[in-house]
């Protein structure tokens, strides 16, 4: 049974609560915003040299965004990849001290072991692009 004292406390817990998350939120988007506008400055310094260049002769358009479309399809590949590389490090070092294999998730995409087999489904975390989890080794 619970009691008024305990249903208080739990009401008070949840105020607390609350207040960390929207100041965790506000931080988040304040940093976000930040992250967003150096990318999007960036992005017009990178354009206005290409242009620049062009005018000058010493670059010609098609060069230069050929090299910007080159630096997209690099960051398209490599960013799965990095986390891919990561995970699997994870892995593969949990693997060596005596962890036994779990999951591993990439994107959407989870790999589970049950009952002796590795499964692939659909499954997403919020806020995570990859997870590799292992149970620890037994202790003696």
């Amino acid at each position: 049974m619970v009691t008024a004292e305990q249903q208080e406390r739990y009401k008070e817990l949840l105020k607390q609560r609350k207040s960390i998350y929207k100041k965790v939120n506000r931080k988040t988007k304040i940093i976000s915003f930040i992250f967003m506008a150096f990318g999007a400055i960036l992005g017009f310094v990178i354009v206005g040299f290409a242009f620049r260049a062009d005018q000058n002769g010493t670059m010609d358009i098609d060069i230069s965004m050929r090299y910007i479309l080159f630096g997209v399809l690099f960051l398209l590949v490599m960013y799965p990849l990095q986390i891919i590389i990561h995970e699997a490090g994870h892995l593969i070092f949990g693997l060596f001290t005596g962890y036994k294999f779990l999951s591993f998730r990439i994107f959407l995409h989870i790999f589970y072991k049950k009952e002796g087999r590795i499964f692939r489904r659909k499954f997403s975390i919020k806020g995570t692009a990859g997870q590799c989890l292992m149970y620890p080794p037994q202790r003696r």
